[in-house]
């Protein structure tokens, strides 16, 4: 089942989401910034936007905030839903 994570007003009440694909098991871990039919894939990693199409531009600079300042909550609902493809493999962790 994906994670959709909680986002305050004004943006949910606007139409974005930030959720994790349970189906995306294979790809670098991201998280997805959806707004109606605009998905923008934002890497966990890289903490950058992966694809050049949709404009990243479109994604309010706020969503990019709130990923950065949630990294640990959306990293870990990653691992949980992947964890034969963490963000980090354990001996980073470990370091």
């Amino acid at each position: 089942m994906a994670y959709t994570a909680y986002l305050a007003e004004p943006w949910r009440s606007r139409g974005w989401k930030i959720k994790i694909f349970d189906r995306e098991r294979n790809e670098e871990p991201h998280i997805t910034i959806v707004r109606g039919t605009g998905y923008w894939r934002w890497g966990l990693r890289s903490r950058r936007f992966l694809d050049r199409e949709p404009d990243a531009r479109e994604v309010p600079r706020a969503l990019v905030e709130f990923a950065c300042e949630n990294i640990v909550l959306l990293t870990n609902a990653w691992n949980m839903l992947h964890p034969h493809n963490p963000v980090a493999s354990k001996e980073v962790l470990d370091e």
